[in-house]
């Protein structure tokens, strides 16, 4: 099966430019309304993603922690990433993990899950 080009790939419409420097943030609320009903397009592009790892044009170094002085419990992790080929797209993502907050647990459970149940839901 041929490899298809990102479908954003070289779309003017993309809302991340690099070339102009511009970054786009989102919401949780707003990456939920944009993969609502996603799902097929969704695998699609994840299975692309991984057939390029596979074909070695991904760049994932190794987790950058930060932790906190007198504080071993807390810390936030940066996992950056390069995912080439017609992808040709950097990010990193962030991970804050601070095991007695309740907050996002309560307040965004589609998307900000405690880190320690997102970690028993992936190990099981």
């Amino acid at each position: 099966m041929a490899v298809q080009p990102h479908p954003y790939a070289g779309d003017n419409n993309n809302p991340v430019d690099a070339v102009n420097n511009e970054i786009l943030l989102l919401s949780g609320r707003e990456v939920g309304a944009l993969l609502e009903d996603q799902e097929i397009e969704i695998l699609r592009v994840v299975r692309l993603a991984y057939e390029a790892h596979a074909r070695h044009e991904t760049a994932l170094p190794c987790s950058i922690l930060l932790r906190f002085p007198a504080d071993d419990r807390n810390r936030v992790i940066a996992l950056p990433a390069y995912l080439g080929n017609s992808f040709n797209i950097a990010g990193i993502k962030w991970i804050s993990s601070f095991p007695n907050n309740q907050y996002w647990t309560a307040h965004e459970p589609s998307v900000g899950r405690n880190h320690t149940e997102l970690t028993a839901d992936r190990s099981a």
